[in-house]
């Protein structure tokens, strides 16, 4: 997930009544017209794009998240998208969500955010009592390293899609508008992101129910298709553990507590702990930059490798392959 401050649309014109308890808000191009009190005007005024919204309004964050959730479902708020980066092999594309935007609840997505919030901790019982069978017999994995590679990748999709509409119907049902899906290529590799603009302006229960349903939902689905795998014998397949053990790793990957990852929402989601780990700006930031920097160095260096041994690997073949043609 990613989020950017709010902005008003291009196009809106403000300008306070003479006594200075009214805004008047009008768009040309579209003929919308708003009349704001002098508090919901102070807040869309604030609105520049790059300082916390309502900073200097004297509102309460609840408050002021409050106009921010009117601001959207009206569509006054500027169309939120993916940062963009400088790092090479980043290329992302954003699809808009307009049923999403207007915060409305959507009784598929909320039915998706039950279950999930219902039946990860029963899955992973059910998951832990069946691997401790003692007549339990995993699939045989007859592939090759590359195979398994893109078997891997490949299971992964659906977890991956899945994550992220776990992001947004937790989202959906306790109200907070969702600006838009996308996903792309970070570093060259494959990524989903969900836009939540307004997430950082909620609670803080919200921003954590919205955070933990991501892994949550991998949790389940990788537990449901292990009892699977391991008890029915239809099931009994190499996608299907892949898929499993791909979901699993990625629940876990993404509770870490390193900025980019879930658990980093998770964590800052409790004050006592930020406060705890971070007690000023300065040396939060310089906290953040440090994890981000050694993330970003291990993932740069295990892509570099990774190629390297696939170039490596498939040169050997081929050597292989020909050699034993010419002899």
């Amino acid at each position: 997930m990613d989020s950017l401050y709010p902005k008003l649309r291009a196009g809106f014109q403000a300008q306070w009544a003479p006594d200075g308890k009214v805004l008047h808000l009008y768009n040309r191009k579209t003929r919308q017209a708003f009349r704001l009190s002098r508090t919901c005007g102070q807040v869309l005024c604030s609105l520049d794009g790059q300082t916390w919204p309502g900073e200097n309004t004297g509102l309460s964050a609840k408050r002021v998240y409050q106009y921010l959730r009117l601001f959207a479902i009206h569509g006054l708020l500027e169309e939120a998208g993916p940062r963009v980066t400088d790092n090479g092999g980043t290329f992302l594309w954003n699809f808009p969500c307009p049923q999403l935007r207007t915060g409305r609840h959507i009784p598929v997505l909320c039915l998706y955010n039950h279950l999930v919030e219902w039946l990860w901790l029963p899955l992973l019982v059910a998951t832990l009592a069946v691997c401790s069978l003692p007549d339990i017999q995993l699939p045989q994995l007859d592939l090759g390293p590359i195979e398994t590679t893109i078997w891997l990748f490949l299971c992964n999709i659906p977890g991956l899609i899945l994550h992220e509409l776990a992001h947004a119907a937790a989202a959906n049902a306790l109200g907070v508008p969702v600006s838009s899906f996308g996903f792309g290529f970070q570093c060259f590799l494959p990524c989903f992101f969900t836009m939540i603009p307004l997430l950082p302006f909620s609670s803080h229960r919200t921003c954590r129910a919205v955070y933990r349903a991501g892994p949550l939902s991998n949790l389940c689905f990788g537990c449901a298709l292990l009892i699977l795998c391991l008890k029915v014998p239809i099931f009994r397949l190499e996608p299907v553990f892949l898929a499993s053990i791909g979901n699993l790793i990625l629940a876990i990957v993404n509770l870490l507590p390193l900025e980019g990852f879930d658990g980093h929402g998770i964590m800052r989601s409790f004050p006592v702990l930020e406060r705890a780990l971070c007690k000023s700006r300065v040396y939060r930031s310089a906290w953040e930059r440090f994890f981000a920097t050694v993330l970003g160095v291990l993932l740069r260096s295990a892509i570099r490798v990774g190629l390297f041994a696939f170039i490596l690997y498939e040169a050997l073949y081929v050597l292989s392959m020909l050699l034993e043609v010419f002899s």
